[in-house]
């Protein structure tokens, strides 16, 4: 603190304009990609293909500005496919919770081929297909599903719909599809 006691006193002068042309050059082309022109409108329905963005860091960046952007939205139905990816990036990982939390009049159907922890302890149902019986019993285990006879295999061709209320756990089982 000064002796005049203003501790602002002591403080760097604001940065001028030339040294904000220096931050400015550092970006990137991709940067000028995501930052240059208007925000895009999100109309009603909306289809986002991450799939041939060959970036695992910037699929994740991108999916936590979207979720971002559809965290409030009811009257929503989301799909994610394969959301394992998305584990794989702090970003992305952020951004599940966002979209997967309980609310009012919004469905997020989160799929995906591999049984990860960080998938299994989101809120809401979950919808078992065929798979190799460990990741079955990895799936109910996760799910609170009891042993017994609660734990049925399912086979090709069948689904197990496994919620929770407050009070229980519930499975329904019934045949898909094909």
């Amino acid at each position: 603190m000064s002796a005049s006691g203003n501790p602002m006193k002591n403080l760097p002068p604001f940065p001028t304009p030339e040294a904000s042309e220096v931050i400015a050059e550092s970006y990137s082309a991709i940067d000028q990609l995501l930052y240059s022109g208007d925000v895009p409108e999100l109309g009603k329905n909306v289809l986002v293909n991450f799939g041939n963005a060959h970036s695992i860091t910037l699929v994740g960046t991108a999916f936590l500005v979207l979720a971002a952007a559809l965290e409030k939205r009811r009257k929503t139905m989301v799909g994610l496919n394969d959301a394992a990816v998305l584990s794989y990036t702090s970003a992305g990982g952020a951004g599940l919770p966002l979209l997967t939390k309980p609310m009012l009049r919004r469905v997020t159907v989160v799929a995906s081929e591999y049984a990860l922890d960080s998938l299994l302890n989101l809120a809401g149902p979950v919808l078992l297909l065929y798979h190799d019986p460990d990741v079955q019993s990895f799936v109910y285990e996760t799910s609170g599903v009891p042993p017994g006879p609660s734990r049925k295999h399912v086979h090709k061709g069948e689904g197990a719909f496994i919620y929770r209320t407050p009070e229980t756990v519930n499975v329904e089982w019934g045949r898909m599809p094909l």
